[in-house]
């Protein structure tokens, strides 16, 4: 059962959440999918800019634009996190993530309960030099619920001193599920809110859903061209959000030059789990490039079952090989639903030995390929 109490937003409500099952979660069952931010369903990237903005406009009523820490959670809210932390003035933004880096130690590690992948960790080159002056410091989710999540967080940076003494925190998402004791809790915590969307959603049944997804064979060959383009920068240890919007600017920019003429195109534009705010700028700058049209989406951690019901948003899955992990269960949805003229992937991986065929696969009624690795 879902419920949406307000919506801030001018989507309609039947267009913007939908609750979907997970597969074999016993800790819960069912998993909010939002259609219009660009993770697990094909979306229109106009769509995806005015949402974020949105949320930006909103977390501008109550936080100020100066000494403010932007920290995103992975997977899902990577994207959303950068372009919120874009919309203020140069501040430091970094992202949680579920990579592991032998050559650098965590400032913190914390656990997502309800999770599929549990563990989050939190790297950053220069913490000292990060937090040094912060007077705020905002988590950026697609949606909250329990709460945990950022508790644990919060918790878990508590443990250092270099923090300043009287610091601020606000949890900014797009979905606000919390009960009222959920929320008082954070009251008592001081830890403020801000949200776009407040919903209740509570599963219809404790069933544990299994999946067997029907899919499209490919029929054809298909045509895979392989680009790498430097100038990477990673969100992972800490950047200035300037920084880093600038550089998948410059990234998406780059993209189109070498991809030549794209008007009149039906267009793709993926990304790779973390790797989802690069994807989106460069479906952006597609847009301009007068295609017939460009949807984005990305990769994802997230084992959900498909369903054919009506206003049930996901039809298809796909199990992808990982771009960053070999036997990493990885997915993509609803990419055999169109066939796109040239489909592109944007990845920060490095891994070189990729076999790029079960990914061609998902999109079995597409044929062109591009892969952009996006390099220092």
């Amino acid at each position: 059962m879902l419920e949406i109490i307000k919506n801030k937003t001018l989507f309609p409500d039947s267009d913007l959440i939908k609750m979907v099952k997970r597969e074999n979660n016993s800790k819960r069952n069912y998993l909010l999918v939002n259609s219009n931010q660009g993770k697990h369903v094909p979306v229109d990237p106009e769509n995806i800019s005015y949402l974020f903005g949105m949320l930006a406009g909103e977390l501008k009523k109550s936080v100020d634009t100066e000494k403010v820490l932007f920290i995103g959670f992975a997977e899902t809210a990577t994207a959303v996190a950068a372009s919120v932390a874009s919309h203020y003035k140069n501040c430091p933004f970094v992202h949680t993530t579920r990579e592991k880096f032998d050559d650098r130690t965590p400032v913190a590690v914390f656990s997502e309960e309800h999770s599929h992948a549990t563990e989050q960790v939190l790297y950053c080159d220069d913490w000292e030099d990060l937090v040094k002056g912060i007077r705020h410091i905002v988590f950026i989710d697609d949606e909250v619920t329990t709460g945990k999540t950022v508790l644990n967080f919060i918790e878990a940076l508590k443990r250092y001193d270099d923090l300043p003494f009287g610091i601020k925190y606000t949890v900014c998402s797009i979905v606000n599920g919390m009960s009222a004791a959920t929320e008082e809790q954070f009251r008592k915590n001081e830890v403020d809110l801000c949200w776009l969307v407040k919903i209740k959603a509570e599963p219809d049944s404790n069933e544990t859903y299994t999946c067997n997804p029907k899919t499209i064979k490919r029929t054809s060959e298909y045509e895979l061209t392989e680009k790498r383009i430097s100038g990477k920068v990673d969100p992972r240890t800490g950047v200035k959000s300037k920084d880093y919007k600038k550089a998948c600017s410059v990234l998406a920019k780059e993209i189109v030059n070498q991809l030549g003429p794209l008007k009149g195109l039906k267009a793709a534009v993926i990304g790779t789990e973390e790797c989802m705010y690069p994807a989106i700028m460069t479906a952006q700058a597609f847009v301009k490039q007068k295609v017939a049209s460009v949807v984005t989406h990305s990769t994802t951690r997230s084992p959900i079952v498909p369903d054919t019901s009506k206003n049930y948003p996901l039809v298809s899955r796909y199990r992808v090989d990982s771009f960053y992990e070999k036997d990493r269960r990885t997915f993509i949805y609803n990419s055999d639903q169109t066939e796109y003229d040239i489909v592109v992937v944007v990845t920060d991986s490095e891994k070189e030995d990729y076999d790029f065929t079960s990914f061609a696969n998902a999109f079995a009624l597409s044929k062109k390929f591009v892969l952009i690795r996006w390099v220092k």
